[in-house]
């Protein structure tokens, strides 16, 4: 196998701040995404929209993203497991981009493999969250934020996702990923 493409976020600099500067636009596309559904759901008055916010409800929420973020990598962990069984998954922080992560050294995966490993957290949790407002279980603040925060904290899958779809459609392919980022190999 020949390495295609390699992919360090800490070292590439350049692709890290493009992902950081695509994450602004990102936020605010999946706000009002997340925003017109909530409306076509529960069609809230004005007084459901507006809230203050009280340190609880703050605590609560910051709360809420750290258990988003662990169970995001679960999902990741749960699919690198069942399309390699034998495989060891390891978890971590990487502090350097601030990123939790579940990665599966050294095994490869088949292009469409990965690309539902990186995108089953965006899938699952974007469904997950919708259900759970729907049953009065999230307030609509509570619904847009955190889900579109997640969408936004999806940006790395997303470009994994489009590597591996689209930029590199016509190559037969095979992804590593690693805790620092992917590699793409050549399928010979």
């Amino acid at each position: 196998m020949e390495i295609l493409r390699e992919i360090n976020i800490t070292k590439d600099k350049k692709l890290a701040i493009w992902l950081n500067i695509i994450s602004l636009p990102t936020f605010f596309l999946f706000f009002y995404l997340f925003y017109l559904l909530g409306l076509k759901i529960q069609h809230p008055t004005i007084e459901n929209v507006i809230y203050t916010i009280h340190l609880g409800k703050l605590f609560l929420f910051v709360l809420a993203i750290l258990a988003v973020v662990i169970i995001h990598e679960l999902i990741h962990a749960f699919f690198f497991k069942l399309f390699k069984p034998k495989s060891k998954v390891k978890f971590g922080i990487n502090w350097k981009l601030g990123a939790a992560y579940a990665t599966c050294p050294k095994v490869t995966y088949d292009r469409w493999q990965m690309i539902v490993i990186s995108l089953a957290p965006f899938i699952i949790w974007s469904l997950t969250l919708t259900i759970l407002f729907d049953m009065n279980l999230l307030s609509f603040p509570a619904y847009v934020g955190i889900a579109s925060l997640h969408a936004t904290g999806c940006i790395g899958d997303f470009y994994y996702a489009y590597l591996l779809g689209i930029k590199y459609a016509r190559k037969k392919i095979l992804a590593e990923d690693t805790a620092v980022g992917l590699i793409i190999y050549s399928k010979n």
